[in-house]
C-alpha cells in the first residue's frame, strides 16, 4: 500500500473543504419549482389542444396587472407557485371555472424543467469541484517532479 505524504493529504484536505463549500452552495441554489421562472417554451411544451386553451401568459402578477384592463371578463387569472400567471378558458363553452387540465399540464412541464436544472446543477458542481482539484494536483505533481531532478543533481 502507498504512503501519501504531506503534500498529498494537504490536496485531500483542501479538497474536501473545497467539495463542502459547493454543496453547500448547490444546495443553496437549487433549483425547485417554485423558484423556476416562467417562459415561453413552457407553453409550447404543452399538448396543442391544452394550449389553445389558455388566452395569455405573463411571467409574474405585476405583468398580469399592467395588461389587463380593470373590467377583466372570464376567465379570471391562475396564478402559480412560481410567480406565472394565466389566463385559462374553461373546459367547455360557457364554463366560468378554469380548465384543471391546462393547469395541471403547465404544472408538470415546470417540473420538468426543474428536473433538467438540477441535473445540470449536479453536473456543473461535480465539474467545478473536480477540475480544480485535478488542476491543482497536476501541479503539485509537476513541481514535487522539478524538485526530485534538482534533488538529484
Amino acid at each position: 500500500m502507498t504512503r501519501l505524504n504531506g503534500w498529498q493529504r494537504l490536496w485531500i484536505v483542501l479538497s474536501a473543504i473545497y467539495l463542502l463549500l459547493l454543496v453547500g452552495l448547490a444546495i443553496d441554489l437549487w433549483p425547485r419549482p417554485e423558484t423556476t421562472s416562467h417562459r415561453e417554451e413552457f407553453l409550447t411544451r404543452m399538448p396543442a389542444e391544452l394550449r389553445a386553451r389558455i388566452d395569455a401568459a405573463y411571467a409574474t402578477k405585476s405583468g398580469w396587472d399592467a395588461a389587463s384592463p380593470s373590467f377583466v371578463p372570464d376567465p379570471q387569472p391562475v396564478e402559480f407557485p412560481n410567480g406565472a400567471v394565466l389566463r385559462i378558458r374553461g373546459a367547455k363553452a360557457g364554463d366560468t371555472e378554469p380548465d384543471v387540465r391546462v393547469a395541471a399540464a403547465y404544472w408538470a412541464v415546470v417540473e420538468s424543467a426543474t428536473r433538467a436544472a438540477r441535473w445540470r446543477t449536479t453536473w456543473v458542481t461535480a465539474l467545478v469541484w473536480l477540475v480544480p482539484c485535478l488542476t491543482l494536483y497536476a501541479l503539485g505533481w509537476a513541481v514535487a517532479w522539478v524538485r526530485r531532478g534538482f534533488s538529484r543533481a
